[in-house]
């Protein structure tokens, strides 16, 4: 921490050196030889011609403007080295990876924009933020996590036409307090990886695919967090089972999609598929086999698939 503090003093008192240093200098590269030769040490070439203790170790030596910009500029890359190994140090939040994935609503023969999910990651933490549109009606979702996967704080927001409302969640020990407009506050048990979700929305939907693992029991749960602006927040569990595989062709190639069962709020049962890379590509009800998202760019590819409910 010491070798930290050191180096913000350093760049703070080299930057007010410098600072003042151009400003009172007001240098003019016109200056003519002779009248360089007779400036005296330790007085400034600008055009008062005052003495400036600021730049004494600069003008002391007598060389001209060529030598003064050449240590200007060794000081300028040990201010950018010493900037970057302070961050370095101090563990800056670089970011390492973002990712947005689009989904649209099946609707017949039909695809209607539904959801975008933008995923942020960076060495400190995770925002999961979904925005879904249907008609004039827009709900965005926003999560962040921390590096451990604990929920800090979480928003949503439904807007009509030029009307907004929002529902806000903060985190302490584990506990979520949810605050509504117009409404009491709420609390509500918060584990660790906690999905935030509301309706309509897919978040939930998409993190608990990408989160199940294959090497794990064929049947996992997930805590879910479902809060919305004018409706009660509620603790979910979202359960996800392994049914199967089923192969697809996607342009010239033929890709296996793992088939699970999905179990969202209120009992609602789906039929999900996963890319090898671990993405949601497709969702449609368990009963009907209709309606659902399919991710964009998977439409062709996933048309012919039916929700089998056994194993193969």
């Amino acid at each position: 921490m010491s070798s930290i503090m050191a180096q913000d003093h350093f760049l703070g008192e080299t930057a007010n050196h410098w600072t003042n240093f151009l400003t009172r200098s007001k240098i003019v590269m016109r200056v003519n030889m002779k009248d360089r030769r007779n400036t005296p040490v330790g007085t400034c070439w600008d055009t008062v011609s005052r003495p400036c203790h600021v730049c004494e170790s600069v003008c002391r030596s007598g060389d001209g403007p060529t030598t003064f910009f050449r240590r200007l500029g060794k000081v300028f890359l040990g201010i950018v080295a010493l900037s970057c190994c302070q961050n370095a140090l101090g563990g800056g939040d670089k970011q390492e990876s973002s990712e947005t994935i689009r989904f649209l609503r099946v609707s017949g023969s039909e695809f209607v924009k539904e959801t975008e999910i933008h995923l942020v990651r960076t060495d400190n933490r995770l925002v999961v933020t979904s925005i879904t549109q249907r008609g004039e009606q827009t709900l965005t979702v926003t999560s962040r996590f921390d590096s451990n996967q604990e929920l800090t704080s979480a928003k949503v927001t439904l807007r009509r036409g030029q009307h907004s409302q929002s529902a806000k969640v903060s985190v302490t020990d584990q506990t979520a307090t949810v605050v509504r407009e117009g409404n009491e506050t709420s609390e509500l048990v918060c584990p660790r990886g906690v999905i935030v979700t509301s309706a309509p929305d897919w978040t939930d939907s998409y993190l608990a695919v990408q989160r199940f693992d294959l090497t794990g029991s064929p049947t996992q749960e997930f805590p879910g967090l479902w809060i919305h602006p004018t409706r009660k927040p509620l603790q979910l569990t979202i359960k996800l089972t392994r049914l199967g595989s089923d192969s697809v062709t996607r342009g010239n190639a033929t890709e296996k999609l793992d088939r699970f069962l999905l179990v969202l709020r209120g009992g609602s049962r789906y039929v999900a598929w996963r890319n090898r890379q671990g993405q949601l590509v497709r969702l449609m009800t368990a009963i009907k086999g209709s309606g659902g998202i399919v991710m964009a760019g998977w439409e062709l590819a996933t048309r012919s698939l039916k929700p089998q409910l056994s194993s193969n």
